[in-house]
C-alpha cells in the first residue's frame, strides 16, 4: 500500500462510512464498508509492527524472522533503519556474544535472500536511504556481486557523505575490494576514510589497524599527511594509545 493510499484511507474513512450509511442498502452496508476500510489500514500496521519488533532472542532466532519472511521492513523511517541495521549486524556477526555460534550457512544464505528483498523494498520507496544502501552493498558482496556492491556503496556515499557510522561500514566493505576500485570508487573510499580520520571513533579504528596492517599503514600515512596539524597529532596520539593497549610500547 502506497503512502497516497494510506493517507486517502485515513483521511476519508469517516466520510465514506457516512455516505455508505445513507446509501440504499442502509446501516448494514455501512458496517461492511467500515470493516473493509479497517482491513486496509490493519495490513500495513501489521507490517510496521513486525518491522519494529523482534529485537530479542539469539542471532539465530532473529535471523529466522528474516529468512522466513516474518519480518519485513515496514514503511516508517524507524522500521527501515531497524531492518537495514539488523541485516548488517546479522550478516557480519558483529555483535555475537561469547558462546554464541555464527549463523548456519544455509540460514545465512536465506537471511541474505530475505535482506536483499527487504532492502530493495526500502529503496523503492526511499532510494536515498544511505544505511539501506550500505547493507545492500554487504549482501551483494557476500553474493559475489562486487560491481553491484560498489555501486550501492557509491549511492550510499552520495546520500550521506558525512555520516560517520555509515562511513565506518562503507570503509570495511570497500577495503577487501581495493584491487577492483575504479577511480571514482577509490576517490569515494578516500573521502570515507577522511571522515574517519577526523573523528574520535574513526581515528581510533584507523590507528588500531595502522599497527596490524603494513599495507594499510602506507596508505593511512599518506592520508593523514593531508590533514591539519592538530588532526595529525591526534592520530599519532591514538596510535600510541592503541600500541600501549596491545602491549607494543
Amino acid at each position: 500500500m502506497g503512502q497516497y493510499t494510506r493517507d486517502y484511507v485515513n483521511n476519508s474513512f469517516l466520510s465514506q462510512v457516512r455516505r455508505a450509511s445513507s446509501a440504499p442498502f442502509g446501516p448494514r452496508f455501512a458496517v461492511l464498508v467500515a470493516i473493509a476500510l479497517v482491513s486496509l489500514t490493519i495490513a500495513p500496521l501489521v507490517v510496521e509492527l513486525r518491522g519494529l519488533s523482534g529485537n530479542g532472542g539469539t542471532p539465530t532466532t532473529q535471523a529466522q524472522t528474516i529468512a522466513e519472511g516474518r519480518m519485513r521492513p515496514g514503511w516508517s523511517t524507524a522500521a527501515h533503519k531497524r531492518f537495514a541495521n539488523r541485516c548488517y549486524v546479522l550478516l557480519t556477526a558483529e555483535l555475537l556474544r561469547p558462546g554464541e555460534a555464527p549463523l548456519d550457512p544455509t540460514l545465512e544464505s536465506d537471511v541474505r535472500s530475505g535482506c536483499d528483498a527487504g532492502l530493495e523494498d526500502i529503496l523503492r520507496s526511499s532510494p536515498g536511504d544511505a544505511l539501506a544502501l550500505a547493507s545492500l552493498a554487504l549482501v551483494r558482496a557476500q553474493n559475489a556481486d562486487a560491481r553491484g556492491a560498489l555501486d550501492a556503496l557509491a549511492l550510499s556515499r552520495a546520500a550521506a557523505p558525512d555520516e560517520l557510522w555509515i562511513a565506518l561500514r562503507r570503509v570495511k566493505l570497500a577495503e577487501p575490494m581495493l584491487s577492483i576500485l575504479s577511480p571514482a570508487d577509490a576517490q569515494g573510499h578516500l573521502n570515507d576514510m577522511l571522515i574517519l580520520a577526523q573523528s574520535r571513533r574513526g581515528v581510533r579504528q584507523l590507528a588500531a589497524r595502522y599497527l596490524t596492517d603494513l599495507e594499510f599503514r602506507d596508505r593511512i600515512v599518506t592520508l593523514v599527511e593531508t590533514l591539519p596539524a592538530a588532526e595529525q597529532i591526534r592520530f599519532l596520539q591514538n596510535v600510541r594509545n592503541a600500541a600501549r593497549a596491545a602491549d607494543l610500547l
